[in-house]
């Protein structure tokens, strides 16, 4: 296996000269950023959503979109990332905690997941630019 990750890809495209030459140890590392940067932005999304929707909930429908959103970031946690991930999926950690705690001491749930919605943002923030960023920059003053 060691060997394998080592060896360089050669792309070969209908004749024996190389095309392509790709480090498949770089290659990995990145798909699995843009991956745990997928699932973040995914995991966002729904607490944005929920948040923006929580008004017009009530309290059971509240606490059962909030432990689908744990779910998924305990499907998230529990695969296999490597080390220099591992501040970010503290942070998910926390944030899956924090709000199952919430919900069994029947705190305030909105309060939580405003807090979570501000964690996740940061790290999205650190893996990808934010697509709140994206937009015109703004006009200059023309006196």
């Amino acid at each position: 296996m060691e060997y394998l990750l080592k060896k360089p890809i050669h792309m070969i495209d209908s004749s024996p000269h190389q095309i392509m030459n790709m480090e498949f140890r770089c290659f990995l590392l990145n798909e699995n950023k843009a991956n745990l940067a997928q699932r973040v932005a995914d995991i966002l999304s729904a607490v944005q959503d929920l948040n923006d929707t929580s008004s017009n909930m009530g309290t059971r429908h509240l606490v059962s979109n909030s432990q689908t959103i744990v779910n998924q970031i305990r499907r998230v946690i529990h695969t296999h990332w490597p080390q220099s991930e591992e501040p970010n999926l503290l942070t998910l950690q926390r944030c899956g905690v924090a709000i199952m705690k919430t919900i069994d001491e029947k705190g305030d749930l909105v309060k939580i997941l405003k807090s979570c919605q501000q964690h996740l943002a940061r790290i999205s923030g650190k893996n990808e630019a934010p697509i709140n960023d994206l937009g015109t920059a703004e006009p200059e003053n023309q006196n």
